[in-house]
């Protein structure tokens, strides 16, 4: 899980295969204090950062049941839909912002 995130914040284009073909700017933090643990059972304690740090919250919202459109408004996720269909990354125009959430 994420400990504690810099206040400082990063956007970066992030894809999922959860929705795949389509991309996203998303603001994350740059580095992170994380815990987890490793095949064994033993407790790490880590400090992540850059592209480490955002694959870790990526996946980490996942856990946590949160999806990448959960990040960004409806309007931002219909833009990042048209431009893929646009420059061929969708093959299909009715991809639906399929948010539970309320974006922060």
């Amino acid at each position: 899980k994420v400990l504690t995130s810099s206040e400082n914040k990063v956007s970066f284009n992030e894809g999922c295969l959860s929705y795949p073909g389509l991309f996203v700017d998303i603001i994350r933090p740059e580095v992170v204090d994380v815990e987890y643990y490793d095949e064994k059972g033993n407790r790490i304690l880590e400090t992540l950062t850059g592209l480490e740090a955002r694959v870790f919250q990526h996946e980490y919202d996942h856990l946590m049941g949160v999806c990448l459109v959960d990040n960004v408004s409806k309007l931002k996720f219909d833009i990042a839909v048209k431009k893929a269909i646009k420059k061929g990354y969708l093959n299909v125009a009715t991809y639906k912002h399929r948010s539970t959430r309320k974006a922060t």
